[in-house]
């Protein structure tokens, strides 16, 4: 029996409070110890000079901040956004978490998990990539399905060659029992699967069973299990299936798992219940996706979530389209230079660029009622608070983050280069990597036009409750 999914409160996030407006500004000034590192200029400067004196940018979050009062300081916080979607909507919701590199299951070290791969995993990496070259009587296929069976094993149980049990690749499922409209019962399912990152040479190497071309695959496989049993449920009792919401994060190798990943699996939908592809709905979180060194070509390297479906290496993956929620986030300065040229992804709903490094602050934390927690992101303009998967709550844009994690939306192509320009000026030079960001920010900015271009009059009754909904508030009521 699953266990019970727990109840979504709705909760809020206190700022940090500050004397004077002054002191607020003199840490905003201050660079971080990797900015510094890497002689990069601070976002906050770089916002006021290029945008003028009279700039307003931080000035509701600087009343926010200064603020005497307590209360005033809360905002909204939006955070765990399957357990959202499943208790507050009623949706069906399946989470992937894609680690990157090296790493057993996603970053957590704001719990005191290292999560890191040790030399044991690193030599069967390289024993199953040997073992490949005497396997090729097979067909692809046969070994394709093989290698899926070995790994993923029968259900939740997971085991290796030699049965014992893997922790490569962990499931949780919660269910919750509701009466729909017709007074019938039904389940509500929320599963969240970890899946490992490349192992190979202690993470160095995209090989073995947690390559990319093998984690997308099992992405396919687990989300179309998944996805069956829904569907076929609803078949066998004569009723609409509930929506289904993939939510899915992933960073580095991890990220660009996940989304050729969920792509794989829209095709799959397509293929084999095509009249339910648009009951599933895709929610993806991209932290600084690269394929690394040797892999960085074809879909690894590009990939547009509202171009034409295309055929790579007998793979098919579909695009999924303005429907689907998708963030990318990237790393504006990686602390690598070689080999680390992430993924161009064309048609996100939010590119977001920071002035940090290639681990986009999964190693740090923030403390919150004494407790622990991931790294939180501000929406500069509102104050809203994001976590994790929920920043594809926040409206659609081009951002670039401070090093306090605030956000700032730029408002064109121009002006995207001028803070890239002026921000990296003095630092390392990593064309190849600035190039992606910005092409997948003109995307965002080209996309806009096409839209408004086809349906004015559709798009802007689309983004008048998007501005409604971005209005300042304080209190910390989720809108």
């Amino acid at each position: 029996m699953a266990p019970e999914l727990k109840s979504y409160e709705e909760k809020s996030y206190t700022h940090k409070g500050y004397e004077s407006e002054q002191q607020l500004k003199d840490e905003q000034a201050k660079r971080s110890k990797y900015q510094r590192k890497t002689k990069m200029k601070e976002v906050y400067e770089t916002i006021k000079e290029l945008r003028g004196k009279d700039d307003k940018t931080y000035e509701y979050m600087d009343k926010v901040r200064t603020s005497k009062e307590e209360s005033l300081r809360k905002v909204p916080l939006h955070y765990s956004r399957g357990t959202y979607l499943a208790d507050k909507e009623g949706k069906h919701v399946l989470e992937f978490d894609m680690a990157g590199s090296g790493f057993k299951f996603m970053r957590a070290d704001y719990k005191d998990i290292n999560a890191k791969t040790g030399f044991k995993r690193t030599i069967q990496a390289w024993w199953h990539s040997f073992k490949s070259l005497f396997t090729r009587k097979k067909t692809k296929e046969q070994l394709n399905m093989e290698k899926v069976e070995r790994v993923l094993g029968e259900g939740n149980q997971v085991v290796n060659d030699d049965g014992k049990k893997m922790e490569h690749v962990r499931s949780r499922t919660k269910t919750k029992e509701i009466t729909n409209e017709k007074g019938e019962k039904e389940v509500i399912r929320k599963q969240r699967i970890h899946m490992a990152g490349s192992m190979g040479f202690y993470g160095l190497s995209n090989s073995g069973d947690y390559s990319i071309e093998n984690t997308r695959q099992y992405v396919q496989y687990m989300g179309g299990k998944y996805l069956k049993d829904v569907f076929d449920e609803a078949i066998k009792n004569n009723r609409e299936p509930r929506d289904v919401h993939i939510v899915m994060k992933g960073h580095s190798r991890g990220g660009v798992s996940a989304i050729e990943g969920a792509m794989m699996l829209k095709q799959w939908v397509f293929e084999n219940y095509p009249q339910y592809e648009h009951k599933v709905k895709f929610e993806l979180t991209q932290l600084d996706p690269v394929a690394g060194l040797g892999s960085n070509s074809g879909i690894n390297k590009e990939v547009d979530l509202n171009g034409k479906t295309i055929t790579q290496n007998g793979i098919t993956f579909r695009p999924l389209g303005d429907s689907a929620q998708t963030t990318v986030m990237y790393s504006l300065h990686g602390n690598h230079t070689i080999g680390f040229t992430p993924q161009c992804v064309k048609g996100a709903k939010r590119v977001i660029f920071t002035p940090t490094e290639h681990s986009m602050g999964l190693q740090d934390h923030e403390v919150v009622d004494g407790e622990k927690r991931k790294i939180s992101y501000t929406d500069a303009k509102t104050g809203h608070v994001y976590r994790s998967t929920a920043i594809n709550e926040l409206g659609d844009g081009v951002y670039i983050a401070d090093k306090n994690n605030n956000l700032i939306k730029l408002n064109s192509m121009e002006e995207v280069n001028k803070v890239i320009d002026h921000i990296t000026k003095n630092t390392d030079k990593q064309t190849a990597r600035y190039n992606v960001i910005r092409e997948a920010a003109k995307s965002w900015f080209d996309h806009q036009k096409e839209l408004t271009m086809k349906e004015p009059t559709k798009e802007m009754e689309k983004q008048k409750p998007e501005m409604e909904m971005n209005e300042p508030e304080m209190g910390g009521k989720r809108l």
